[in-house]
């Protein structure tokens, strides 16, 4: 609809409309669309405008969002939440909020109103003009000709009239538009504020395939200008088929040799992992192959490592005694109770010990099997969680010989652990020395420096 496009920001631009609408969304915090992890917002999903502010209609890691603001499931009671292709928002609310852009509110935005527990759109505002009769909206002969959503407006007025939004108005309703003479008389030559000029006129937003920069709507591109990309949407905006042997991003704007960490293949095309991933072999969570910080991955058969879980990290508890090491954010057992020793940071009985550890004292492992290599007490594989993360190379003798960090390891075959905010680093313990940020953090504007994805490191 027409009042969707091109008043998208009277119906967004949220001032509520009662002093109790001005307060539904107190206290949450607008996400950035830069950067939208750090507010758990899925990506491309910083799009409700609301009072100049940007707030989210999609999140991950199990939220919904709740007056723009992801919020657990716990703490979105009234929130129906959504499944598959919809995860991450809500499909129904209850109680005294209402649906709106795939969020719960306690009051619809200005412009819309609150029916059965859904915010309708706004009733439409300009009335389209009669190309056969343009008198009658006082648009110019042969002037009804900007087509929107299958109705047509003007693009020139007379009477002194200009188009806004593609409706003629008075010099006086139309102060954003700098009317032209002469020949251009009845048009808009530039448009200040908050409006774009298109077509002759001053719109609020510009028309879907058109882009608003230096207050003018710009052309869709003509062509496709994705690299690798084999068929572009209509707009030309987007990618719907690579090119052989490139993959699609869920994003669908880039194909590239593999799909992005976060996503799994389907053909020539990236699908996002479980929220409970945060790299996977494929669909649900019994198919994590990484996981966020804190998490830790349990595979179901040590036989296949694409197959794994992510739980909560190390306890200190009946099995194990120390949660010593920490490796990417997440705590692992470094000393075992009994005569358990820790294989790949989980505590492994004593009968299985001989097959990785040759040497154990006092619930840890001091030697560790060929295949192996030794790191805070435990023996961990490099084809395996955590032990990736550390270790690229092992030696014949049970200890690292290439360290995956970046860092050299020590005469005892030992690698230096980076600050856990770190993937990669060049000093280590140090939180300003990361190269590459562990799974869940990013990289700041300060340099060497990785923050958490689920902060508010900017203050918005």
């Amino acid at each position: 609809m027409f009042d969707k496009l091109i008043f998208a920001s009277l119906a967004l631009q949220l001032a509520w409309a009662s002093q109790t609408a001005s307060t539904a969304i107190v206290g949450s915090t607008p996400c950035n669309p830069q950067t939208p992890g750090q507010t758990s917002c899925a990506a491309d999903s910083c799009n409700v405008e609301i009072d100049g502010q940007t707030f989210c209609s999609k999140c991950t890691g199990g939220k919904v969002p709740v007056n723009g603001e992801c919020k657990t499931k716990a703490e979105a009671s009234l929130c129906t939440p959504g499944t598959d292709a919809q995860e991450g928002t809500c499909t129904a609310c209850t109680g005294a909020q209402n649906l709106y852009m795939g969020g719960c509110y306690n009051d619809c935005p200005h412009g819309a109103s609150g029916t059965a527990n859904v915010c309708a759109d706004a009733p439409s505002g300009p009335t389209p003009c009669n190309p056969q009769t343009p008198g009658q909206t006082s648009c110019a002969a042969d002037s009804c000709n900007v087509e929107i959503d299958g109705q047509t407006f003007c693009s020139k007025c007379t009477g002194g009239k200009v188009p806004v939004n593609g409706e003629c108005k008075t010099k006086a309703e139309a102060s954003l538009c700098t009317p032209g003479t002469d020949a251009q008389e009845g048009t808009c030559t530039a448009c200040t504020g908050a409006q774009n000029l298109y077509m002759g006129g001053c719109y609020n937003d510009c028309p879907h395939g058109a882009s608003g920069t230096a207050n003018v709507c710009a052309d869709a591109p003509t062509g496709c200008n994705i690299p690798n990309c084999e068929a572009c949407s209509e707009d030309k905006r987007t990618c719907t088929r690579c090119q052989t042997r490139y993959f699609l991003t869920p994003e669908k704007n880039a194909c590239l040799d593999a799909c992005p960490a976060g996503s799994y293949a389907t053909g020539q095309a990236c699908t996002p992992c479980d929220p409970s991933c945060a790299e996977c072999s494929g669909a649900g969570a019994s198919k994590c192959t990484a996981c966020p910080a804190g998490k830790m991955l349990r595979y179901a058969d040590e036989g296949k490592p694409t197959d794994g879980t992510c739980v909560e990290g190390c306890v200190e508890g009946p099995e194990c005694e120390a949660c010593g090491l920490t490796i990417g954010g997440t705590k692992y057992c470094s000393k075992c109770k009994g005569s358990s020793v820790p294989l790949n940071g989980v505590c492994t009985s004593n009968a299985a010990r001989a097959q990785f550890c040759t040497t154990a004292a006092d619930g840890a492992c001091t030697v560790c099997a060929a295949g192996y290599f030794i790191q805070g007490g435990g023996c961990y594989e490099t084809t395996r969680q955590p032990g990736e993360q550390i270790c690229a190379l092992t030696d014949n003798k049970g200890k690292c010989q290439t360290c995956a960090n970046g860092l050299g390891p020590d005469g005892a075959g030992t690698c230096p652990s980076c600050n856990p905010t770190c993937k990669t680093c060049s000093a280590a313990n140090q939180e300003n020395k990361c190269t590459t940020c562990a799974t869940g953090y990013y990289k700041t504007a300060l340099e060497g420096v990785c923050t958490s994805c689920e902060s508010d490191s900017n203050g918005v």
